[in-house]
């Protein structure tokens, strides 16, 4: 073999060492550089939730009603997850969800309703989310991930349901269980049943 030979084997050697290294650091590090990606878009949401759950608690201070939507206080830009990549068609994916606003818009006629100004009340003095983000779930309560087309989907035990990172009208960030909050106020709202639309 001579010395121009072993030089082209020493060469592809190299190459494809390199080329392990660099696939080994990159599926090290991917799951890290998520994983802090995720951080800083939770703590940017945090943030961005508390601002819009205060602009809510304010604006029923003032109107004592709930706003009907989030242009009503200016928040629909800001409601947002910092996740979006964005593209216009998968900005609802990423959109916050003010839930008390459809609610209202749904089922309730603040004029007539003889719940509607305790139900107000109730959601400014009680402890419910009015504003929450699908995209960020208390990650201590999920015991591993799926992958469904393509996608991460976080499996909980048995008999737990995702609780979402939200804020209340008085400003105060936790995570939510949405499901239960939504009934709790729906028989709250209607006692003898949901009326037929």
């Amino acid at each position: 073999m001579s010395n121009r030979d072993r030089q082209r084997a020493a060469t592809l050697v190299q190459m494809i060492v390199a080329i392990v290294l660099i696939a080994t650091f990159s599926a090290i590090l991917y799951p890290v550089i998520k994983g802090l990606k995720e951080q800083v878009a939770e703590t940017d949401d945090s943030v961005k939730l508390v601002a819009i759950a205060t602009k809510v608690g304010q604006y029923m201070a003032t109107h004592d009603e709930v706003p009907p939507d989030l242009e009503a206080i200016q928040a629909q830009d800001e409601a947002v997850c910092s996740l979006w990549d964005g593209d216009p068609r998968t900005r609802a994916y990423y959109q916050f969800v003010y839930w008390p606003g459809q609610l209202a818009r749904k089922y309730a006629d603040p004029n007539v309703h003889r719940n509607w100004m305790n139900f107000v009340s109730m959601l400014a003095k009680e402890d419910f989310p009015v504003i929450y983000c699908p995209n960020h779930l208390n990650k201590d309560e999920v015991v591993e991930y799926d992958f469904i087309f393509g996608q991460r989907v976080p499996i909980f035990p048995e008999g737990v349901k995702p609780r979402f990172l939200g804020a209340t009208s008085e400003g105060r960030l936790g995570y939510f269980e949405t499901e239960r909050l939504q009934d709790r106020l729906t028989g709250f709202l209607f006692p003898d049943g949901i009326p037929e639309l």
